[in-house]
Order: structure tokens, then C-alpha cells, then sequence
């Protein structure tokens, strides 16, 4: 039987409990019977008086208090630090505008997507619904105080820590994929340390995840949750391989590789094609750093060779099956707004989302990074050794073409990689706080500058991608500048490390300088210039003002190498 609420009836038939026909002025059931019709005006709420003169006050403290009375009652360890209702708003603050505005299970990387249903399932008193609190409450007192000091103790952190460590112990709680989450979330909590204290990021949750998902039965309790999680185990391990520049180790490999990939979105595909990517730059790097490439077997440089241009076709076809709507939209000119937004060449791409914008820029720093390999093996093989191990499809095509054609792809890449720019930070200028999530007056460009009738902002209407122009605004303040970091620290690292000379070399004049430019903005818009570890380096800051920003670059990959764009 469906409750269909409050009878809308008059008085008369609610006081007979017969069904009221709701005419007006009178129902015709009262005027066929000849009953006066009570009407459906809402009566007077009738109040009732308590005596509270002082002789009353004082007889209720003379009362002996009864043992209920005088025995404490427990108190949970979050609300110790904060009044629930905060705790709540933090929680409210986090879910809504990092785990879910501008996500969708079409781009998802499989964390954000799946805290929402996890926590509104969890008791307050379980490891994931702490883990996530303790994220929330951090953010949240960061956004609202600008107060970024992850020095200082957070209990929150502290409770969800001790209450995980009772879940892994305990055998039912440590076969729930709730359990697992609660590790990652705590992952995610010490990636925002690192970052925001410049330091090396330690992978001690996330390897706890990893052993929570491997000693699991198959039918784990979530496991529609599990294959979401695994994913982003993935993605983590891809990211972190690269950053170290390690081989992508085999056991994860064949166990991922053990459940089906049938549901895999573009995200999870290219991380697929990371594991290629990472193998391939450690060989390299076994090749060509430390030791002399002419010693170097020329059929290894040829298998190498071989190897990056079937990979670069993989990427090539990934990039054929993306979505239509995902693909960049280039706007000629953004809007003449105070501040300005500053771009690179005038225009600017914009995308669906910032988390679509992301797994684009991830393709591209892929495809930079081998084109680095390319340039490197170009430049370092001598030309005899080349001419047997290139392809002879490739015969007619000399060192000079090749070299020129991987330049001219460096730079496009790089094109598009400053393009997306305007799309993260918009005309912030400073570090926003929470204020700044409703702010109209910054301004991202984005599918609302087209016209309503374009075709393109039509598609975008009726695509699982849809957000309004204030989700937008909220997700790309959120949020925005930490993709944009990750994705500029990326660009740079590649020119600074081994043989990145040659692809800084391939860049056309002004690329490096803008990249390190928004860079700079970047950090400061996430307040890194503020934390202890950047004051306490002077040799950093003289650096920004020459230009130069390697140190804090090294600092920051360190801080996301366990991390993603999210």
C-alpha cells in the first residue's frame, strides 16, 4: 500500500475517516448528507503553557540526579573535534563539489564515483565513513580557513587511522570492499600532504589496498564496488610507475588481467596502454641513461624502436574510439572579462568536464614521452646503426625528416596541453575558499560560450556529461588547479630529465616560458608558496623569480607520484 502523505480532506470527513471528494467551498459528500462542511483551512496550533517561575526552577535542581544521569555517555571519536553539523557541512562541501560534480561513470577513474553510494550505506562509526571524514573535514577547514598546515595534528585522521587498523583485524570487515576504500581514501589523504608539504609521497595505504583487494574471496561483499576500485588501483600503479620510472610489476599486471575488461571505459583503456608506456621507458632508460648507446645492441635499439611505433599506434587508435563529445572544442577567443583569462595564442579548448579534460592531457603527456624516446634514439644512435635498424618502410625518410616530424608533433602536443589551461584555472588570481565556488565573477570558459542553438551545445545537452554552468564553475574551482599542476609539473619534469633536452629543444619559442608561467599561477592558487617546506628553502623562491622552477617541479611530482589526476 503506497503512502501518499497527509489527507488533503476537509475537517469534517477527516474527523468521520471517510475518503473527502476536496470540492470547494464544500466537499459535496458533507452537503449530500445536509453536514456542515469543517473546510480545509489549517487550525491554530494550540499551545501549552509551562510554568517557569523561579520557585518551580529551583524545586527541579534540588531533584537527586539519578544514575543515567551522572553516567557519560559515550562520545564518538570524530564528533570529539567537531560538532556534528560540521562535520556534516565538511562532509556535504567534499562529496558534492570533489566526488561529485563534473563525474561520471563515462570518464570515471573508479574512486570519486563510488564515495557517495559506499558512505550512504556505511555507519558513522565504520573505517570508510571515518576515512572520508577525515578528507572531508581537512579540506574543508582548508577551504574555509585557507588554513593549509598539514603539520599540525587532525584527529579525524588520527580516529580513522586507529579505526582501520581494527577493520583489517577483523576477518569479515577485512573481506568488505568498504574496508578497501577506506584504505584508498586515506592514500588520497596523504597525497594532499605531500603535495601541499612538498614532500615524497608515501604509498603505505595504497599497498594496503592492494594486499585487501588480492587476499579477498571473488564474491567480496561490493564487488560491483571492487571492479571500480580496481581500476583505479590500476591508474595509481600506472602513475606511479612512470614517475619512478620503474618497470609496471608483473604480479599486479596478471591480476588485473584476470577479471574481464568488458565494461572498461577510455580511462581504464589508456591505463591499459600505460603498462606498455612504463616497460618501455625503463628499457630505455636501461639503453641510453648511465651507459653509451653506441655499446648498445643495435637489434635491442631496433626492438626498442619497433616496440615505441606499435605503441604509438595503439594511442593513435584510442584516440579514434574516444567519445565524439570528449575530443577538444576550440573556442577562437574567450570572454573580455576582469581579470583576464590568460591564454596561450588567444584561444583556447574546452571540454565536457575537468575530468575529461584530464584523461586527454594524460594522453598527450603519453604520447610526449615517447616522442622524447624517439627524438633521444634520433640524436644519440649514430647514423650507421640506424640505417639497419629502422623499418624499411621507413627507408625513405631520413634522420632530418624524422627528427623534424617528431618536432612538429612535440609542439602540437604541447599546443594543446597549454590550451587546456584557460579550461582549468579560468581568471582565478589568488587561492579561492569557499566563497569562490558560487563566485559569478570567476569565470571558466566552457560549452556556455557557445550559442544555445550550436549543434555542439546541443550534443552536449543531451550527453551523460551534462552539468550547469554553476556545477562547472564549482567543479573547475574545486579542483581545477590540481589537475593543472599535474599536468604542467608533467611537461616540465619531461625537458629537465635525461635527454629531455632534446624534446625542450623540439618546443617553439615561448612554449617552455608559458608552461612555466601557468605553473607558477598554478601553485599559487593551491598556496604552495605558503607551506612551511617552501619558506624554508630560499633557494626555490630565488629560482621562481629567475624562471627556474626544477626544484619545486621535482617537489611536486614527488607529492603526486602515488597520485592521479583524479
Amino acid at each position: 500500500m503506497v503512502n501518499l502523505g497527509p489527507s488533503k480532506g476537509c475537517h469534517t470527513c477527516k474527523q468521520r475517516r471517510v475518503k473527502c471528494d476536496e470540492g470547494k467551498p464544500a466537499c459535496q459528500r458533507c452537503i449530500r448528507i445536509g453536514r456542515d462542511c469543517g473546510g480545509y483551512q489549517t487550525k491554530p496550533v494550540k499551545l501549552k503553557f509551562k510554568v517557569q517561575t523561579t520557585d518551580t526552577r529551583q524545586k527541579s535542581r534540588k531533584k537527586t540526579p539519578t544514575c543515567r544521569a551522572i553516567t557519560p555517555k559515550p562520545v564518538s571519536l570524530v564528533s570529539q573535534v567537531l560538532d556534528p553539523p560540521e562535520t556534516d557541512v565538511a562532509l556535504g562541501f567534499f562529496l558534492t563539489n570533489w566526488a561529485g560534480t563534473g563525474r561520471s561513470l563515462s570518464s570515471a577513474r573508479g574512486f570519486f564515483e563510488v564515495l557517495a553510494p559506499v558512505i550512504s550505506s556505511e555507519r558513522p562509526t565504520s573505517a570508510a565513513y571515518m576515512a572520508v571524514t577525515a578528507v572531508a573535514t581537512r579540506l574543508h577547514g582548508m577551504w574555509r580557513n585557507k588554513d593549509i598546515n598539514f603539520a599540525q595534528p587532525h584527529q579525524p585522521y588520527a580516529d580513522a587511522l586507529a579505526r582501520l587498523r581494527l577493520a583489517v583485524k577483523d576477518k569479515e570487515e577485512r573481506n568488505c570492499q568498504a574496508t578497501t576504500l577506506a584504505a584508498l581514501v586515506l592514500q588520497f589523504y596523504e597525497n594532499l600532504f605531500a603535495v601541499h608539504s612538498l614532500s615524497k609521497a608515501s604509498r603505505v595505504h595504497h599497498d594496503g589496498a592492494v594486499a585487501l583487494m588480492m587476499s579477498q574471496e571473488p564474491r567480496a561483499a561490493g564487488m560491483a564496488i571492487g571492479n571500480h576500485l580496481l581500476c583505479y588501483v590500476l591508474h595509481l600503479e600506472v602513475s606511479y610507475a612512470l614517475r619512478t620510472k620503474k618497470r609496471f610489476p608483473t604480479h599486479i599486471q596478471s591480476w588485473v588481467l584476470q577479471y574481464p575488461s568488458t565494461s572498461l571505459n577510455s580511462s581504464s583503456t589508456l591505463d591499459f596502454i600505460g603498462i606498455s608506456i612504463a616497460n618501455l621507458q625503463y628499457s630505455f632508460r636501461r639503453m641510453f641513461c648511465g651507459s653509451d648507446p653506441v655499446s648498445t645492441s643495435h637489434v635491442d635499439i631496433g626492438v626498442l624502436w619497433s616496440d615505441i611505433k606499435a605503441v604509438e599506434a595503439r594511442l593513435l587508435g584510442w584516440l579514434e574510439h574516444l567519445p565524439r563529445h570528449f575530443h577538444a572544442l576550440r573556442l577562437d577567443q574567450v570572454q573580455d572579462v576582469t581579470p583576464h583569462i590568460p591564454t596561450y595564442l588567444d584561444g583556447c579548448d574546452v571540454y565536457p568536464s575537468v575530468q575529461v579534460a584530464s584523461i586527454s592531457n594524460t594522453w598527450r603527456g603519453y604520447r610526449l614521452l615517447l616522442l622524447k624516446m624517439k627524438l633521444s634514439i634520433l640524436q644519440l644512435v649514430p647514423d650507421t646503426i640506424l640505417d639497419t635498424m629502422l623499418p624499411r618502410e621507413e627507408d625513405s625518410d631520413t634522420q632530418v625528416e624524422l627528427i623534424c616530424n617528431a618536432e612538429d608533433e612535440v609542439q602540437d602536443m604541447v599546443d594543446s596541453i597549454c590550451n587546456s589551461i584557460p579550461f582549468y584555472l579560468g581568471n582565478q588570481t589568488v587561492r579561492p575558499t569557499v566563497l569562490e565556488l558560487t563566485n559569478s565573477k570567476i569565470i571558466h570558459p566552457s560549452y556556455y560560450n557557445l550559442e544555445p542553438w550550436d549543434e555542439r551545445f546541443v550534443n552536449f545537452m543531451t550527453s551523460d556529461s551534462y552539468i550547469t554552468v554553476e556545477a562547472h564553475r564549482a567543479s573547475a574551482v574545486a579542483y581545477g588547479a590540481w589537475h593543472a599542476i599535474n599536468t604542467l609539473s608533467n611537461v616540465l619534469a619531461l625537458c629537465a630529465e635525461d635527454h629531455g633536452s632534446f624534446l625542450a629543444e623540439a618546443l617553439r619559442p615561448g612554449q617552455k616560458d608559458w608552461v612555466h608561467a601557468q605553473f607558477v599561477r598554478a601553485s599559487s592558487l593551491l598556496s604552495l608558496e605558503s607551506s612551511k617546506a617552501f619558506q624554508d628553502i630560499e633557494k626555490i623562491r630565488k629560482q621562481l623569480q629567475e624562471g627556474d622552477t626544477d626544484v619545486l617541479v621535482e617537489r611536486v611530482r614527488e607529492g603526486f607520484r602515488v597520485s592521479s589526476g583524479c
